[in-house]
């Protein structure tokens, strides 16, 4: 390939880079009220409201990708999407960075909750489940990267038994949270001022 080619080749290359990343940019990005709103699997609505995924916490980031009615779609990852009430987000000039890395875990207890946190730079969506047989409670962080080396566990959890992740996709994080008794007390899925996800179980 001659030098000129070459010098053409990179600049359609940088061309097109510039490009997409402006497109990215060109979506805007709200972030969630203080009312505790909920994330639905689609548009359907009936007396109960539509059905829900999941409730956030607030400030948490999300990127609009469509509208329609009284709703905003928001990509939760590559392959993940959801529905959100118009009113219950507003407008924030916050960038999405293409990636997020997870941080160091610490699993701790005091008299009456024990405390999971995983420490994240930006307040990202997730969702939550629990399961018996094993009983456990399962977490998906939505947009987050392991880079994870550290799980600090203390003997002042009582009812945390073992915690572990997977990265089931390239951006979507899996927090497995083994509990010792068969019974689920409650549960609650918070970020405090330093981006620090925290899960509290009872």
């Amino acid at each position: 390939m001659s030098a000129r080619l070459l010098k053409s080749f990179l600049l359609s290359a940088f061309v097109l880079f510039l490009s997409s990343q402006l497109k990215a940019k060109d979506k805007p990005h709200v972030k969630t009220n203080d009312s505790l709103p909920h994330l639905e699997y689609g548009i359907g609505d009936d007396r109960l409201g539509g059905a829900k995924m999941t409730f956030l916490d607030s400030n948490v980031i999300l990127k609009v990708v469509d509208s329609f009615g009284t709703d905003y779609k928001v990509q939760l990852s590559e392959f993940h999407s959801a529905w959100i009430d118009k009113k219950n987000v507003s407008k924030t000039e916050v960038f999405i960075p293409f990636q997020h890395l997870t941080d160091s875990w610490k699993i701790f207890g005091d008299s009456v909750t024990d405390y999971l946190t995983v420490q994240l730079d930006q307040k990202l969506p997730y969702k939550s489940s629990q399961e018996i047989h094993p009983s456990r409670i399962v977490v998906d962080i939505f947009g987050a990267t392991s880079n994870t080396n550290w799980i600090n566990q203390l003997n002042s959890a009582k009812e945390i038994k073992n915690a572990w992740y997977e990265q089931t996709e390239n951006d979507v994080m899996r927090v497995f949270i083994e509990l010792k008794h068969s019974q689920h007390w409650g549960y609650t899925i918070s970020y405090d001022s330093v981006n620090r996800l925290t899960i509290k179980v009872k």
